[in-house]
């Protein structure tokens, strides 16, 4: 009896998911045969950040007001208070970096399907769905390449003092460093530092790689979703989420700007730029692991001396 209620169990479930994916393949088809492609990833794009970015931050940010000693208690560090004025402006200006990027996103499929004639446009907008193992294989590329070109162009070239310029709009994004991390941080920057540091990095690989609009817009999702989590700055998380919101907060704490300019750390890892722990003071502020082993071993240094002197 067992036997026959676990498999009646199984392929009760297995029909529902059967109807579901049934399901969404009619209203995928449905939705790119009748609409534009370039419509579609538009407003695609936008929802997508809308629910994945915009709808967690807002809660994060509400619950930041209403419980502030709660919310700091579980943060990675404390910090000065941000005025409501002041998160109103950061707010419009990471919509309106957003908005220019879906902008961009516009003119590069234009250009590609009509200037150059392709007649079809970047993505993959077809009605076949991509099986599931190409979606993850795509998604763990285009995550990985963007992790690659982000610790580049943040290291080499955001925080390199030969270009004057590119540092300074790259300031911005580390203007509220002595506050605790936020989640409408996030998106917060000068436009061409934001093209530069979260434009390119992602919307390259994907352009190269011609992945299916189904698996950009997941793709998309997870980026979304993890922006408002890494810059939230609250330490509950585990495992490599976890390891993130503490990199992303060192590098834009006071004295964090030569350590974690990549996001999951392996990068960092390997070429020595990990930086080493949040100090939980009310200002803020990071610690380098290698400056204060080597000012301890100095001062051990130090006291040798003085003993083998006297």
């Amino acid at each position: 009896m067992g036997y026959f209620g676990l498999s009646s169990l199984l392929s009760s479930n297995y029909v529902a998911s059967s109807l579901n994916l049934l399901a969404f393949y009619v209203i995928w088809a449905t939705l790119i045969l009748s609409q534009p492609p370039l419509r579609v990833e538009l407003l695609g794009s936008f929802a997508i950040r809308i629910i994945f970015y915009w709808i967690p931050t807002l809660l994060f940010t509400l619950f930041d007001t209403l419980m502030p000693g709660l919310s700091s208690d579980l943060k990675t560090r404390r910090g000065q208070h941000v005025p409501w004025k002041d998160k109103l402006w950061i707010g419009a200006n990471g919509m309106m970096n957003q908005v220019i990027a879906t902008g961009i996103q516009g003119v590069i499929q234009f250009v590609y399907a009509q200037l150059l004639m392709k007649k079809t446009p970047v993505f993959n907008a077809g009605t076949t769905l991509p099986f599931p193992w190409k979606v993850a294989t795509d998604i763990i590329l285009l995550l990985s390449t963007r992790e690659a070109i982000t610790y580049v162009v943040h290291r080499f070239i955001l925080h390199n003092k030969r270009y004057s310029f590119l540092p300074r709009c790259h300031s911005v994004h580390h203007q509220y460093s002595k506050t605790a991390p936020f989640s409408l941080k996030a998106h917060y920057a000068h436009p061409l530092d934001y093209f530069l540091l979260q434009f390119l990095p992602f919307y390259l690989p994907a352009y190269i790689r011609r992945v299916h609009l189904l698996t950009f817009f997941l793709a998309l999702a997870i980026v979304s979703l993890e922006s408002a989590l890494i810059y939230s700055g609250y330490d509950i998380f585990w495992g490599l989420l976890g390891g993130t919101v503490r990199r992303v907060d060192r590098h834009y704490s006071p004295r964090g700007e030569k350590m974690d300019f990549g996001i999951w750390g392996i990068i960092d890892w390997v070429c020595g730029t990990a930086g080493g722990r949040s100090r939980p003071e009310e200002e803020g502020g990071a610690i380098d692991v290698h400056e204060e082993l080597s000012k301890e071993a100095a001062k051990q240094a130090g006291r040798l001396k003085k003993r083998l002197k006297s």
